[in-house]
């Protein structure tokens, strides 16, 4: 239970210190004085958003620290899982500065979804926002879960769901890597025999480059060979004839020395290499070929490497290394086996599981939806609608992480109208009575040592808020309540009673919580009545007395 409650420069909250007690806790004042900022608080402390304008004006940070009982198992596990000193109390302190704030648990600097992890256990907030919930129809599992003790099937069935949507997506992701893997064998083979049916050589392109410039010249170079050989060779006049005159005189000339010897040795030797010339060039002159369709083919072949080198090149030789690359890597992609069947098979097992387990959630929800509807219409009947009618309706829908139900929950809160979906009947009062029922009913179910009801009374008055005064005082038997109100028939069956006011010190407002016993709650249940005078005074401990009574008459 919440022990101590300590806020400093909070809003309009100075610093107040707050040492709560067993049972019923009551917060009572005027509007605007301060109490919706002991729940900003609280809501704080549980980690909910800071902002900086929380900080009072002129500070530099605010502080909240509140002081908790133990008494949780669960709570002790956390704080042991996260190498938290464990022990009789536990205590949760939020900084809050501009920017940023700073979260401590026992003294240990923790992170805000840890504080968020732990004080749910602690402490629980019942306002406007949970009669909210109340409205929304996907909270409306979630109760009937709690209220029927299934959270840990829940939790299993949730994981077991998450396997097979995770086996799911692999087995979709296999299919379409199986599908991408076939097209991508596929484009390879035909990148494979496009090229293979052209065959390039190394050099070929190169080769055939200068056999297509001969066979295009071929007609000018076989006429000026013909024309050297004859200028060379076989005119009357021809060079070579006239060397060898000129050759067959220069013998003479080895008799004079070694230069006339010398001169003699090149002309013959030119003599010599003209006529290897003329050899040559009567060869090549037989090779020239004038094939026009030789040509045709030549140039058609060289067409298609240029187009291999366009696509795969730039040169033959990439052309090539690439035709390794891609056989290569076709090798490797036909050689990959997934276990898509291994897989489909494990899906339908999980498939079947998953179906139990839902047909065995949804018979514990119907069967619990039966006994919240008796648990909660018996509680509204205390509260001043003895004769509406609830029901929680489980219907088959889609599976999900939490089965394949449908919860709604519908009421009737006069005889002879229909039942329609909460959120379309309730109205405010009716709203906090249902909410307040809920409680009661799922309080046995594990609760968190302290709820704080906020706004409990909204839209209720009378005899009413009698019977919520009275049921509120039932529930703190099981957990403490701190109940903020403006109602006299709510506090007047409190254990503890606060009263927050809001003075001027200083210049500056200030809100400040104190409590009040005696005379001094006395005169706030007379205040909340009406004035303060002899005849409200006397009432307001009439009132006291009988509402102790009817508490000592309960125990």
């Amino acid at each position: 239970m919440l022990r101590y409650l300590r806020i400093r420069d909070l809003a309009i909250i100075e610093e107040t210190e707050v040492e709560w007690g067993e049972g019923f806790n009551v917060i009572t004042g005027e509007t605007g004085a301060g109490k919706s900022i002991i729940v900003t608080a609280v809501s704080l402390i549980r980690g909910e958003k800071a902002s900086q304008d929380f900080i009072r004006s002129g500070r530099k940070r605010a502080i909240i620290e509140a002081v908790f009982s133990n008494d949780r198992k669960e709570v002790s596990q956390i704080l042991t899982e996260k190498g938290i000193e464990d022990g009789e109390e536990i205590i949760l302190r939020r900084i809050i500065e501009a920017g940023r704030s700073k979260n401590f648990i026992n003294d240990t600097s923790v992170t805000l979804s840890t504080l968020q992890e732990i004080a749910p256990y602690l402490i629980g907030i019942e306002g406007q926002h949970s009669q909210q919930l109340l409205l929304q129809p996907r909270f409306y599992l979630i109760i009937l879960d709690h209220f029927a003790g299934l959270e840990e099937d829940v939790k299993e069935f949730s994981q077991l769901y998450n396997r097979w949507k995770k086996l799911r997506e692999e087995i979709e992701e296999i299919q379409e890597k199986e599908r991408e893997r076939k097209k991508r064998i596929d484009f390879l083979q035909y990148q494979i025999e496009e090229i293979e049916k052209i065959s390039p050589r190394k050099g070929e392109d190169e080769e055939l480059e200068r056999e297509k410039k001969i066979l295009s010249e071929g007609e000018n170079l076989k006429r000026e060979i013909e024309e050297l050989i004859d200028y060379l060779y076989t005119s009357d006049a021809s060079v070579i004839s006239s060397l060898k005159n000129f050759v067959r005189k220069s013998e003479r000339f080895t008799q004079f020395g070694e230069k006339w010897e010398k001169l003699h040795s090149l002309l013959s030797e030119a003599l010599y290499q003209l006529e290897e010339a003329v050899f040559l060039g009567e060869g090549l002159s037989g090779e020239i070929e004038t094939d026009p369709l030789k040509l045709e083919q030549i140039t058609e072949r060289l067409l298609e490497l240029g187009e291999l080198k366009r696509k795969y090149g730039p040169t033959i030789e990439d052309v090539l290394r690439e035709l390794e690359k891609l056989k290569k890597e076709k090798e490797e992609l036909e050689k990959i086996e997934f276990t898509l069947a291994e897989k489909e098979e494990e899906l339908k097992k999980i498939q079947r599981e998953m179906e139990q387990r839902a047909e065995k959630l949804s018979s514990e929800r119907k069967r619990a939806a039966k006994e919240l509807e008796k648990k909660v219409e018996k509680e509204l009947s205390y509260l001043a609608m003895e004769r509406a009618k609830f029901l929680v309706e489980v219907e088959r829908g889609e599976m999900g992480p939490s089965g394949r139900d449908r919860v709604t929950i519908k009421i009737s809160p006069n005889p002879g109208e229909p039942l329609k979906p909460l959120q379309k009947v309730a109205s405010g009062g009716e709203l906090s009575r249902i909410m307040l029922a809920l409680r009661v009913a799922l309080g046995e179910k594990n609760p968190p040592s302290t709820i704080i009801f906020d706004e409990i009374d909204a839209g209720i008055g009378g005899k009413t808020a009698e019977s919520v005064g009275r049921k509120l005082n039932e529930l703190s038997e099981r957990s403490q309540l701190i109940v903020i109100t403006h109602l006299p028939q709510i506090a007047l069956f409190a254990t503890h009673h606060f009263v927050v006011e809001k003075v001027v010190e200083g210049g500056r407002t200030i809100s400040r919580i104190r409590r009040v016993e005696g005379e001094d709650r006395v005169k706030e249940i007379a205040r909340m009545i009406g004035k303060i005078d002899g005849k409200t005074l006397e009432y307001a401990r009439e009132l006291l007395r009988s509402a102790e009574n009817q508490k000592s008459e309960n125990v």
